[in-house]
């Protein structure tokens, strides 16, 4: 009887301490924040990087379309601030643009022209020489003109008048298309724009000229002087 009692007993304390068990289990508190498992080092450097890098791709694909757009050239607008020595030199728009479309119909040398004008007559369109020969923007001699016998001119340029900045401008370009292809200059170089400066200041072939001379000198360095607004 005894024994049985023992291990009714017994019984008891182990169901006692089951249940005892299950109550602690369940009322034990939940873990703190800080216990929770957190992932790996590695694996919040890399997803804090793509971040980073997908906001970086952003700005940067932002900037790029900012960069694309370009500006229409704008024919109300000058397309140079000029200067001679240093002091600026008013040089109609309108004046700016011919000579531009002078220069893409004939492939002249832009910079050049406006370096010999410069040098000629700091654009002042109704300047005569002092021995009455040269007039004008390019300070354009009638003398020599007739004697080179140019084929070049698109109508009798006796008709033109070389005071007015239009006439002047065009006969300097069919000047320039006379001698590019009477002495096979090129107006890509230094030297096949001098040659063209010595022929326009002389009337004489510039085939065996090896040297810059002063006018030309002058012409090149007003040239480098103009501060471009479109390009």
């Amino acid at each position: 009887m005894n024994r049985w009692k023992k291990w009714l007993a017994a019984c008891v304390c182990v169901a006692v301490w089951m249940i005892m068990g299950g109550c602690v289990t369940a009322a034990a508190p939940a873990a703190m924040p800080s216990e929770v498992s957190s992932p790996p080092i590695t694996e919040v450097v890399q997803d804090s990087i793509m971040e980073v890098a997908y906001a970086t791709d952003e700005v940067v694909e932002a900037a790029s379309k900012e960069v694309e757009v370009i500006e229409t050239l704008d024919r109300t607008k000058p397309l140079y601030e000029v200067y001679k020595d240093g002091w600026a030199v008013e040089v109609p728009v309108e004046w700016q643009w011919y000579i531009r479309d002078l220069c893409n119909t004939y492939d002249l040398p832009e910079k050049t022209i406006y370096g010999l004008i410069l040098k000629e007559s700091t654009f002042q369109p109704d300047v005569e020489s002092f021995d009455g020969g040269c007039w004008g923007l390019a300070q354009i001699s009638t003398y020599w003109i007739n004697g080179a016998n140019i084929t070049h001119f698109t109508d009798d340029y006796r008709s033109r008048d070389l005071c007015d900045p239009y006439d002047n401008l065009l006969t300097l370009a069919e000047m320039m298309c006379y001698a590019r292809d009477t002495y096979g200059l090129d107006f890509n170089t230094k030297m096949g724009q001098n040659h063209y400066l010595y022929w326009h200041a002389t009337g004489k072939s510039p085939v065996r000229v090896t040297w810059i001379g002063p006018s030309a000198t002058k012409a090149f360095r007003f040239a480098e002087e103009l501060v471009p607004l479109q390009s």
